[in-house]
């Protein structure tokens, strides 16, 4: 009889025997605290037969193809083998594994087939949904938005947690730290937002208490790719001057002569106000340049024109003609009126020039002018980009990282707030996301008795944990090449900004363990002399001083909202007003609140702080001594000590687990052993099918076990939360 099921997909595959294999369990080992494991087995035979083969799509034949469509359960003629398949496996009808599985190859030996396969569970099932695709496959296009000075401010009213926001950040851009061109700009995704559409994208659901809070829904990834707001010529068109009435030039007599042109009154927009109209016939319709800016020119003159002879000018400056062209003729014998078209090339124009239009017409002739004649600029002809000057559309995607993967980005969430991923028992697409403190139930109450199930007659191996660890624990981010970053900071200190190394007390272990995540950290500035302002610099800077536009890596900060932006600490000066500006550095607002984002909560008054230790310097006025609220006081402080602790011990031992033990198997109860309570660290290696024994590893540690249930209050339907902690303990349901 054979005792094991294997259902993949909701299909059950056939089994000629018994697998034969064995299963590890773990969620986190505590000998490895960077890591987070994921349960697994070796390999499972499965055999071919015509069912499985039908099942796993003919794999073994190289000449068979099938198409794949994600929408449909992987499996039959959908079946794709760099895809994972979801999977269970029974013994007596009792789960012993719940999580993916992957075919390694399909062998032929004699014309029988088998498929080698294994299963991996846990964390590892989100991990092999999102593979390698990059943070740059999501979909943000439902972000898009127009750069307006209206958007930037509206984005610091929104609810903290979805979409986006426009925080204050020097991306070199700002020459005095007063005026910021809308050009500097940039959109920061909540990092909320990215793990919504990742879960999404991957056909996954989490639960997440942690998520909730208003700490983690602040938490924003910045723009760092090397964005640039432009537009084609006719996007951004910032001048247009048409002429609604009719105008008649008529030479009867005399010589050729020049006459200035009279467009009559104008429909215009003029983004940059330098733009004169006058009827003057002594002066004709001009253009009058008021501030600097690089532009071309088009005109367009739709006329009707006696005979030949004439010439249309365009004068730079009432002398210099910079562009002319001869008008064909257009009789008045009811013809439509021609258009003639004059390009002026994109060129550097300074306050006080003046661009004027004239014809040269001969004796005799008459032309008329008619409606439609215009002017803008640049000229549409133009196919040079052009900066924005009020608005600009902003396709999310290319502010997104292209060099992350989104794995990497949930990894890195996952060690920085020390958070276990378990998955749901009735849905193994739905994960439970919480952090380490609040995992384990410490309640002796709900601890499973597993005393007689100890073989004592096999060794038990007890090691203090000092044995197993590192000395040196460094928890940091990963360096980057932007100037406060390296060249003022880890060029200075041979150290990542805001890393944090922890010694433990042996004087034996020399080894030295590196928790790194996929971001960088982001220092904050002030500018002496100028204001109050903390913001974070992201920029190089050259030989000769001069901030340097680059991409780099990726970035998280808090976003704190809005701070006075005050002249002196002490607020008795008033108010440092700062501006947005234009692409040229005319005023378009002004501000004395700025948008604050950081590694910290608040620059001033620091209550969390993503460095996970103190800096060694600040650049800015920091409080001092500046408070170790960091994310290794918050998540990992406690963990690492109670591992290093003298007194915490790695048991090892032999016991006799059946399937139903395994089926019940629960990371988060404690272990009960002989009136000692244990935490649960690893089952190696069991084998469902036989009475064999398990080697299970047991930590025993310096965590008080609760022998009444502790007061809580209770949080939602998955648990409980100590009121009383700063990060409270979860305590499930009994």
């Amino acid at each position: 009889m054979i005792r094991s099921t294997v259902i993949v997909e909701d299909s059950v595959l056939d089994l000629l025997e018994d697998i034969s294999t064995d299963f590890t369990y773990t969620i986190a080992d505590i000998r490895e605290p960077d890591k987070r494991k994921t349960d697994f087995s070796k390999t499972i035979e499965i055999p071919g037969t015509a069912r499985n083969n039908a099942l796993f799509a003919s794999l073994f034949d190289i000449n068979i193809e099938n198409d794949y469509n994600p929408a449909l359960p992987n499996i039959g003629y959908n079946f794709n083998p760099n895809k994972a398949a979801k999977a269970i496996v029974l013994v007596d009808g009792i789960e012993v594994f719940r999580g993916v599985l992957r075919v390694i190859k399909a062998r032929i030996d004699k014309g029988v087939v088998t498929y080698e396969t294994s299963v991996l569970g846990r964390l590892s099932d989100i991990l092999f949904a999102l593979g390698d695709k990059k943070l740059s496959d999501l979909d943000f296009s439902n972000l898009n938005h127009t750069l307006t000075v209206d958007e930037i401010q509206a984005s610091w009213y929104r609810q903290p947690g979805a979409g986006y926001v426009y925080p204050l950040i020097d991306y070199g851009l700002s020459v005095d730290g007063i005026n910021y061109p809308i050009t500097g700009f940039r959109p920061a995704v909540y990092a909320l937002e990215y793990i919504n559409r990742m879960f999404a994208q991957a056909g996954f659901t989490y639960n997440c208490v942690f998520f909730a809070q208003p700490y983690f829904k602040s938490l924003i990834i910045p723009t760092t790719e090397k964005v640039e707001y432009t537009q084609n010529a006719v996007k951004s068109r910032f001048l247009e001057c048409y002429s609604k009435e009719t105008y008649v030039v008529n030479r009867r007599v005399g010589q050729w002569r020049e006459v200035w042109n009279q467009w009559g009154p104008p429909k215009n927009k003029d983004d940059y106000g330098f733009i004169t109209i006058s009827v003057d016939e002594n002066i004709g319709s001009r253009i009058t340049i008021n501030r600097p800016i690089t532009t071309s020119f088009q005109f367009r003159c739709t006329y009707l024109l006696k005979k030949a002879g004439a010439y249309l000018n365009i004068r730079k400056n009432g002398d210099t003609v910079i562009a002319n062209k001869e008008l064909n003729a257009v009789p008045y014998d009811g013809r439509p009126a021609e258009d003639v078209f004059i390009e002026i090339p994109k060129q550097k124009w300074n306050p006080g020039d003046i661009i004027t239009m004239s014809m040269d017409i001969s004796p005799g002739n008459v032309c008329t002018f008619h409606p439609g004649s215009f002017v803008v600029a640049p000229s549409p002809t133009d196919e040079d980009p052009y900066p924005i000057v009020k608005g600009a559309e902003v396709e999310m995607w290319k502010t997104i990282s292209t060099s992350v993967t989104q794995k990497d980005f949930f990894k890195s969430i996952i060690t920085m707030h020390n958070l276990y991923v378990f998955t749901d028992q009735t849905n193994n697409k739905n994960l439970f996301i919480l952090p380490q403190s609040w995992f384990y139930d410490n309640y002796a109450g709900n601890a499973v008795d597993w005393t007689n199930k100890v073989d004592y007659s096999q060794e038990i191996e007890i090691t203090p944990m000092g044995q197993l660890g590192s000395k040196d624990f460094v928890l940091s981010y990963k360096k980057d090449s932007d100037y406060y970053n390296d060249d003022r900071y880890f060029k200075k200190y041979n150290e990542v900004y805001g890393q944090k190394r922890f010694i433990a007390d042996n004087d034996f272990e020399k080894d030295e363990t590196k928790v790194e995540v996929v971001f960088s950290p982001t220092p904050s500035v002030q500018i002496p002399d100028i204001s109050q302002r903390v913001i974070p610099h992201i920029y190089k800077v050259n030989k000769d001083g001069i901030k340097q536009v680059d991409a780099f890596n990726i970035r998280i900060l808090q976003w704190a909202g809005l701070k006075p932006s005050m002249l002196t600490a002490s607020g008795n000066s008033g108010y440092a007003t700062w501006n947005i500006s234009d692409t040229d550095g005319v005023l378009i607002r002004s501000f004395v609140f700025y948008p604050y984002a950081g590694m910290q909560d608040d620059p001033q008054n620091v209550t969390r702080d993503l460095c996970f230790g103190p800096p060694v310097e600040m650049f800015y006025a920091a409080q001092n001594p500046f408070p170790d609220v960091g994310m290794f006081r918050y998540y990992w402080e406690d963990y690492l000590k109670e591992i290093t602790d003298k007194d915490s011990k790695l048991w090892k031992g032999y016991l006799l687990l059946t399937p139903a033990d395994i089926s019940q198997l629960d990371f988060k109860k404690l272990v009960k052993i002989d009136n000692t309570y244990f935490r649960l660290n690893k089952v190696s290696s069991y084998n469902p099918l036989g009475n064999e024994l398990t080697q299970v590893e047991l930590f025993k540690s310096s965590v008080r076990v609760e022998i009444e249930r502790p007061g809580f209050i209770k949080w939602s339907d998955d648990g409980y939360l100590l009121h009383s902690d700063q990060s409270p303990a979860r305590i499930p349901y009994a």
